[in-house]
């Protein structure tokens, strides 16, 4: 996906102009960034509150190391975990009632479906923009 697919959503017309294509020369405080093929994308760490359609949000995966299953993993009492960040659009899913899909932005591949505090329990934040250094090349 590419920067201006990013910025050019088919966003609900009550959606402000500046979400998600505000471009930011510094990460805010209490943001974050995830990476998303060469593209850095900006979230509001904060903002985890009820999901919007066809939004663009950060989530996190986490899985035992080095091929451990969660079983063994929780026998050893092991503290290590390998984490994950993704940037995924949510949408309705629309085979299952009140469950929603997410569609990673890297590959379409589509997760789902979940219920929305199982969703919402994975979420980091909502992506607000995008990094842009100012940095000279």
């Amino acid at each position: 996906m590419t920067s201006a697919a990013l910025l050019a959503l088919d966003a609900p017309a009550d959606r402000p102009s500046d979400v998600p294509g505000r471009i930011f020369t510094q990460v805010p405080l209490h943001h974050g960034v995830a990476v998303l093929d060469g593209i850095v994308a900006v979230y509001d760490e904060g903002d985890r509150r009820e999901l919007e359609e066809g939004a663009f949000y950060v989530v996190e995966y986490q899985r035992p190391r080095a091929g451990m299953s969660w079983e063994m993993h929780r026998r050893l009492r092991s503290e290590r975990v390998d984490t994950k960040r993704e940037v995924v659009r949510v949408e309705r899913c629309p085979w299952k009632c009140d469950h929603w899909i997410t569609r990673h932005a890297h590959s379409h591949l589509v997760d789902g479906p979940w219920p929305q505090l199982a969703l919402t329990d994975r979420i980091v934040g909502r992506v607000v923009g995008l990094y842009v250094s100012t940095a000279p090349n």
